[in-house]
């Protein structure tokens, strides 16, 4: 019986058949030529990933290392397969898990983490620190692991605080080459006057009246008294900053304590009007009475050297949530913003104005007046509006039992 089919049709099918043999061809050819992009490209990360000096590696979900590139040998011991199935923070001291089991968390809701520092266990049991991105490992939509970099970066934390340290010196130098400075041109003023006095006397006493004599030994001990504050200033510092500041501390009512400062300040200052505003009820806290003296005089002094003649300084003491507010407030020009957080460092001082007298002293004052403040266990801190006037606060803790009410005595 002979076929149906023409050979038109037969010809048509030959060569639909060779067709398909060539595609069939070109696919194999193109499987083949994708399977050689693909263990080139395999062979290329291997060589990158071996040769990296940064750490590569992956662990699953919960932690476990699952890969580890070559430089893994500084942490293994030339053995980064003893490593492979250990939980990563097997090599991490305690204090880092936080960080890891957080990191782990963001990255298991596909979140990226780049430059976490944490210190790691080396074979040898040194401690190093790296640094580490971490990254989700995607299939099929799905979180499955994390794959990241880390480098060890011990070397330069170690240069960045050689450089810390090297710039503490640099300031350490600096400040006590100015230190000199101020010591020096607050000196020569006070031993100036006693020389010159001193001399005066040896040269002319026969000729001199009586009272010149007074007045010439009044100020030769307004000198020596100068000179003894400049000197008590320099060693209540180095005591503060050695950390041998010794507190004697005693109950004591501190309002009788501010009158008896205020008194003796107007003595000093008569050319200001310093006032007080004080409870009627006065408070006794435990407290050093001569550290607390120094602090009020420091403050009263500053407050007075930075405000015009004939302006009002005002001390006032109040009683806030177990604890006693001191704050000395002047009507000078004022502390830029800028400025304020900074004032209580040695020997820090805000830039005069062009034409303005240079301001006296060593700059120590406020930065002592903070150091006895908080050895009491209180704050210190600088209010101030250009323009208006300056107000330094200070907190003085009322111990139990110590913070009592006791009757004005005056």
């Amino acid at each position: 019986m002979k076929d149906p089919r023409t050979r038109e049709m037969l010809l048509a099918e030959i060569a639909a058949l060779r067709q398909r043999v060539g595609q069939l061809e070109f696919s194999e050819a193109e499987l083949k030529r994708t399977e050689k992009a693909l263990r080139e490209s395999e062979e290329r990360f291997r060589w990158v990933a071996e040769r990296n000096f940064d750490l590569i590696y992956e662990t699953d979900l919960e932690g476990r290392i699952t890969y580890l590139s070559s430089a893994a040998r500084q942490l293994s011991g030339g053995r980064p397969d003893s490593v492979l199935g250990r939980f990563s923070q097997d090599y991490l001291p305690e204090s880092e898990w936080g960080k890891l089991n957080t990191a782990l968390d963001k990255v298991r809701n596909g979140e990226d983490i780049h430059g976490l520092q944490m210190d790691v266990y080396r074979v040898d049991g040194s401690v190093g620190t790296f640094e580490f991105n971490f990254s989700p490992k995607w299939s099929e939509g799905q979180v499955v692991g994390v794959r990241g970099v880390c480098k060890d970066i011990t070397e330069r934390k170690r240069a960045e605080q050689k450089e810390r340290e090297v710039e503490t010196l640099k300031e350490i130098d600096r400040l006590r080459t100015e230190l000199l400075a101020n010591v020096s041109h607050e000196l020569r003023t006070p031993l100036a006057s006693i020389k010159g006095y001193a001399t005066m006397m040896l040269n002319y006493d026969a000729r001199l009246p009586v009272h010149s004599r007074r007045q010439y030994l009044a100020a030769i001990d307004s000198a020596a008294d100068q000179l003894m504050a400049l000197i008590n200033q320099l060693l209540e510092m180095s005591r503060l900053e050695a950390g041998i500041t010794k507190l004697k501390k005693s109950p004591m009512n501190v309002s009788e304590l501010i009158r008896d400062i205020v008194r003796e300040s107007r003595v000093r200052s008569p050319s200001h009007n310093i006032v007080v505003d004080l409870p009627r009820r006065a408070m006794v806290a435990n407290i050093d009475g001569h550290s607390i003296r120094q602090v009020l005089d420091n403050l009263l002094d500053n407050a007075v050297k930075y405000s015009a003649n004939g302006t009002t300084v005002t001390i006032r003491l109040r009683r806030r949530r177990g604890e006693l507010v001191i704050s000395v407030a002047d009507e000078g020009k004022g502390i830029p913003p800028e400025h304020l957080d900074r004032v209580f460092e040695r020997m820090y001082r805000v830039e005069s104005e062009p034409g303005e007298e240079r301001v006296g002293g060593l700059g120590l004052g406020l930065a002592i007046a903070k150091g006895l403040v908080e050895a009491h266990g209180g704050r210190i801190w600088m209010e101030s509006e250009v323009g208006k006037g300056s107000t330094c606060f200070f907190t003085l803790p009322l111990d139990a039992g110590s913070g009592k009410r006791v009757s004005d005595e005056s």
